[in-house]
């Protein structure tokens, strides 16, 4: 049985009891008659949405959880809306700070480069991948900007958002596929009159991660009131952190060493430690086996000793040389981004009750970044009289180097004979200016998207219909790259008389015949040639077109009076064609990039739906029933991959009085593959691997494959809660919700290390024949890995969510002019996050772990007191197992040093003041500040987006409005 952690449930109790008591004897403490930009709370109605949006229109409003446009109707799927004054609280840069505050949101690919990765970030609710996320833009599907469907929220501007909904349960039936986790529909000002503007500007307490934002929205109706029209664009540009082995943070070199012996010598098998280096490489080139082991190689020619610490095969802890390598290099820490987009939006009423509209977007998002320092190189065979083996690139110490290299001095080469040594394995890695680092141009130069619409009114009935067409241009170029091809030829040197070039046309090497090869120096820093720099760099270039049509249809309205009253409907189709086609450059499509090597890509397919939903009122005025609603959903999808499926949503919600109301859904919802599962053509990459017979790492080839009849994953998906809006309190709204996802089918492919895993721990064949060891020989190193997308296993996650809302006037305590108070706090615990092999049947439970914490708990408290705004967001991560699979102790392959991180408390607060002359918010100044403690990541963290990278940092601006 888990332990029980009572402190988060004393965090949401406390505030919860502050936020009641504090103001509890104020007789005219607000109730729904509160300002525009009154905080949402957890359960949300039409009228409270639009009661959390700056100047909400009057009109239907569609609450995401439902299609359903019913004023006396709640949906009974969990919905949190973050309002307009949320939004501001936080002065955002981008969508996902927005987001931030709901703690089931977490995001991926923050832009921390440990990899090469890009500064984009997509949204995942429940940590159960972004593609299980819905990503809308009022209400509509936005275009993919990446080849696994998902969207960066990057693209989409902040400045013109008005209101964002999150639903936090399974809505394939009312949206369509991907909608697994759960709906994240960012709605648009579209009914703006006026101008808004907003220019702000931000420094990391290091003086790094400068950032500035310029936003302008204005909105105005003409045509006597029948047309409006909307025009707004941002620019925003991040100067990003520097790379990580300089930054004053203890990020650099946090690892795992494994100790293959921890059988003979008492210690685990796994060791977490501050200063984890390599002793596979070296600035200079280091000789890493045989009776030399352990010589540096200096600059002109000298050697030295190589400062070993406590060494774990290719991992050490600590040792005395300053240059030591790092076991994950990276480039920068967060990667610099630069973006801006526009959007025009025009509507007219040409008919009463109709009326047309098209909207057009652009955005364009690309980070310039090092997404590599230092290379580490160690690749292939220096002579073939060494050996006949040609070892493909990669991260490890393996280069054979023969002793009659022509770059070896003669001192060196004396001391290797009397040694009896003729060749030496060798690993170097690259600072040199030219070849240290890999500069990155990645991201969505071009978004286009487009809307024409119809929408309108039929007596009690609503409809509208458009067509939708966007494209999304995503590029990655990458500067720097060493061709492997090239530097094959160029390390093997041989003297021509006085002169070193490159072994043309040798008999024992009939491939290198190009005249155009310049021998590469291996030995020492700085030993390279500008020449055979050039020679084996060059620029890698990855260059995806991803398109998506949409044509739909809904109508939604009443279809007839009901017993406990009007019975409302909604129906729909819809048709939607997404395509990708993908380019890349001549050696990428070779594999020969020593850094990943992209594959082209190539696919498209459509989906065709209807759909369908009733909102039924039961049961009405009895005892213990104010009213009783039943929700159904229902939609049919047929894809052109896989074939049809159908989803579909049973909801009720139970209101036993004005102050309590129970709710619960059971849905059916699916998710269907992506283009990079889909169509995903063969690729070959160098990856490090953990070879579970030995408890060592090694770089091996893993050759990854699409599958183009892979079936839709299912999920089932139940939410049952509660929500409380006491009468002894007006204003305070409360909710408990549990959630119990159960994903089948599960699209993936496992990692190399869990092939090995199910081969060589499990035992089971058929992941054996996917593995290829040195000759053959079942204890021989491995050389080969395959892995391709499947419908392979089975993902579960539940867990309870919880959310409280207050705002209420402080004068009748503390007096006139004592201001306003406001407070929402919102609270996830994870029960489970477990993933199980059908294969095997075996299951890894990952709920807990600090990457996927049972607790996180975000508070949002305001207070307003004349001209000065005063906002506290608090987020606390519950600290956790760093693997659960991993035990403290020794004798044993899954033993650890420690296993345990601590808890993470971030504080963050937005001072604001309106400085207009008339006190009416028309200008505001606001200073915010990020992570006010300095909290840094917890150990061993490195690269998780759930935690700051960044550190304390400030951010100051000016927001308007005309």
């Amino acid at each position: 049985m888990k332990s029980f952690n009572a402190a988060p449930w004393r965090l949401l109790v406390g505030v919860c009891i502050a936020a009641v008591v504090c103001p509890f004897s104020a007789a005219t403490a607000q109730s729904s008659e509160q300002p525009a930009d009154a905080p949402v709370a957890a359960e949300v109605t039409p009228e409270s949405a639009a009661a959390g949006s700056a100047a909400a229109p009057a009109q239907d409003i569609v609450i995401t959880g439902s299609r359903i446009q019913a004023g006396g109707f709640t949906a009974p799927t969990p919905t949190s809306v973050i309002s307009t004054a949320q939004i501001q609280s936080v002065a955002p840069t981008r969508v996902d700070d927005i987001l931030r505050l709901i703690p089931a949101f977490s995001t991926t690919g923050s832009g921390v480069a440990r990899a090469l990765s890009s500064a984009t970030v997509t949204a995942d609710l429940r940590n159960v991948g972004p593609q299980r996320t819905l990503v809308l833009l009022d209400g509509r599907r936005h275009v993919a900007t990446a080849p696994d469907g998902t969207v960066d929220l990057g693209v989409i501007p902040s400045i013109l958002i008005a209101r964002t909904e999150v639903v936090t349960g399974g809505a394939s039936a009312s949206w369509g596929s991907d909608a697994v986790s759960g709906v994240i529909n960012l709605i648009l000002k579209s009914d703006l009159e006026g101008v808004e503007g907003t220019v702000q500007s931000g420094i990391s307490q290091y003086g790094d991660a400068q950032n500035v934002l310029a936003g302008l929205a204005a909105g105005t109706r003409f045509g006597g009131g029948r047309g409006h029209i909307l025009i707004g664009g941002e620019y925003s540009k991040n100067d990003g952190i520097g790379q990580t082995p300089y930054r004053p943070r203890p990020w650099a070199s946090r690892g795992l060493a494994g100790n293959s012996n921890y059988a003979a010598n008492g210690l685990p098998a796994n060791i977490y430690a501050d200063d984890v280096r390599r002793t596979d490489l070296w600035e200079g080139g280091l000789i890493t086996s045989g009776p030399l082991r352990g010589t540096a190689f200096l600059p002109g020619g000298q050697t030295g000793q190589f400062g070993y610490g406590e060494v774990f095969g290719n991992r050490m802890i600590a040792g005395t040389d300053n240059y030591t390598e790092i076991i994950n290099p990276g480039g920068n820490l967060q990667q610099p981004v630069e973006r801006y987009s526009a959007m025009a939006r025009v509507s007219y009423e040409v008919f009463d009750n109709l009326s047309l509209f098209a909207e057009g977007t652009f955005a364009h998002s690309v980070t310039n970044g090092y997404f590599a320092e230092p290379r580490q190189q160690g690749s292939v065979t220096g002579n073939p009289t060494c050996s006949a083996t040609i070892i493909p690139g990669g991260q490890t110490g393996n280069v054979l180097v023969p002793i009659t290299n022509p770059y070896l001095s003669d001192e060196f080469r004396e001391r290797a004979i009397a040694a009896g040594v003729s060749c030496f394995n060798f690993g170097r890695s690259y600072r040199e200016p030219g070849l240290g680092a890999v500069r990155g141009r990645v991201g969505s130069p071009s978004v286009y998207r487009g809307v024409v619409g119809v929408e309108g009114k039929l007596g009690e009935w609503s409809f509208d219909a458009y067509y939708q067409y966007g494209r999304n241009h995503f590029v990655q170029e990458y500067v720097g790259q060493i061709n492997m091809i090239n530097y094959r030829k160029a390390i093997d040197a041989v003297r021509s008389g006085d002169d070193i070039v490159c072994r043309v046309n040798a008999d024992s090497n009939p491939a290198n015949d190009d005249p155009a090869c310049a021998p590469l120096n291996l030995f020492g820093f700085g030993s390279p040639s500008q020449e055979a720099i050039s020679y084996i760099t060059g620029t890698s270039r990855f260059d995806l077109t991803t398109k998506q049509q949409v044509a739909a249809f809904s109508a939604n309205g009443a279809l007839f009076e009901g017993w406990a009253g009007p019975i409302n409907a909604a129906f729909g189709a819809e048709y939607r064609e997404e395509s990708i086609d993908a380019t890349v450059d001549a050696i990428s499509q070779a594999g020969q990039w020593q850094s990943g090597s992209r594959q082209p890509i190539a696919g498209s397919y459509n989906v065709k739906e209807v759909f369908g939903e009733l909102a039924i009122p039961l049961l009405k005025d009895l005892p213990l029933v104010r009213s009783f609603d039943l929700n159904l959903a229902a939609r049919y999808t047929d894809y052109s991959t896989s074939g049809g499926v159908t989803t579909w949503k049973i909801g009720a919600t139970w209101e036993l009085s004005r102050e309590l109301r129970l709710r619960a859904t059971r849905s059916r919802d699916i998710r269907a593959g992506n283009f990079a599962e889909l169509f995903a053509p063969t690729t070959v990459s160098r990856q490090n691997i953990r070879d579970p017979r030995r408890s060592t790492n090694y770089t091996v080839e893993v050759t990854s494959l699409g599958n183009s009849n892979l079936d839709p994953e299912t999920a089932n998906t139940l939410t049952a809660g509660i929500v409380y809006q006491p009468s002894w309190l007006d204003g305070l709204r409360l909710s408990v919700d549990y959630y119990d996802i159960d994903i089948k089918g599960l699209i993936g492919t496992i990692s190399a290390n869990e092939v090995l895993e199910r081969c060589y721990v499990d035992g089971i064949s058929d992941f054996c024949d996917l593995v290829t060891t040195a000759g053959g020989a079942p204890n021989g190193d491995i050389s080969g890995i395959t892995v391709r997308f499947e419908n392979l296993d089975r993902l579960k996650t539940k867990g309870v969510d919880i959310e409280a809302a207050y705002r209420s006037s402080l004068e009748n305590i503390f007096g006139e002019g004592a201001g306003t108070l406001s407070v929402r706090l919102l609270g996830t615990y994870l029960d489970t996050l477990a993933t199980t092999a059908v294969a095997t049947a075996s299951t890894e439970e990952r709920a807990g772990e600090y990457v996927t914490p049972h607790w996180r708990v975000s508070g949002l408290i305001t207070h307003e007191l004349g001209r000065l705004t005063s906002t506290l967001d608090l987020r606390w991560l519950q600290g956790g197992k760093i693997d659960n699979d991993f035990v403290v102790g020794t004798g044993a392959l899954n033993t650890i040093n420690f296993n345990d991180t601590k808890n993470i408390f971030y504080t963050n607060a937005t001072f604001t003041v309106d400085v207009s002359r008339d006190a009416d918010r028309s200008r505001e100044m606001f200073i915010r500040l990020n992570n006010i403690f300095n909290v840094a990541p917890p150990f061993p963290d490195q690269a998780s987006p759930l935690f700051d990278q960044v550190g304390r940092s400030f951010r100051v601006g000016l927001r308007f409005k005309l």
